[in-house]
């Protein structure tokens, strides 16, 4: 199905590197008791030690990319599934990928308070064909997605609290 349009709030859609329009598929997020500092350590350390389930899962989807390259957060390194499309330090980290069901970014956003720090997850996310809709179903719609992230997010609040 093609759009003509975007929605008038932009918020709803991304734009990946190759200039495709990926509309939103969620947003979770974490009030992390730790500074800024303190959780975008935990961010990158999160991607940087993913366990070896992910790189076989990305190379089992045919994801791009498929392991680890360059230093990473910096723009263009990657992890297994993603690559680092923007980093603002402290503050910001786009995350993109594609494999054979889906193109998707990954936005995290690392936001100060008075005695605390907000860490949102938003997806975006294309599935493009019977195959990428059967995917969107198995991962999307059955929960299985919330679940990681909601998992990813505890898991970094854990780390930045320490």
């Amino acid at each position: 199905m093609e759009r003509d349009t975007k929605p008038a709030d932009s918020d709803l859609w991304c734009q990946v590197d190759d200039g495709q329009d990926l509309p939103k598929i969620d947003e979770y997020a974490v009030i992390v008791e730790a500074p800024p500092v303190a959780v975008w350590q935990a961010l990158v350390a999160f991607f940087r030690e993913q366990p070896a389930v992910a790189g076989r899962y990305a190379r089992l989807v045919g994801a791009s990319p498929s392991g680890s390259s360059g230093a990473f957060p910096e723009a263009g390194a990657s992890v297994a599934g993603f690559r680092v499309a923007e980093v603002r330090s402290n503050e910001r980290l786009v995350l993109t990928g594609r494999h054979r069901f889906s193109g998707y970014s990954l936005v995290l956003d690392v936001e100060p308070s008075d005695h605390s720090t907000r860490l949102r997850a938003a997806t975006y996310a294309s599935f493009p064909g019977l195959l990428g809709e059967v995917y969107r179903s198995l991962v999307i719609r059955s929960g299985a997605h919330r679940f990681m992230v909601h998992r990813a997010l505890r898991t970094i609040d854990t780390l930045a609290r320490r």
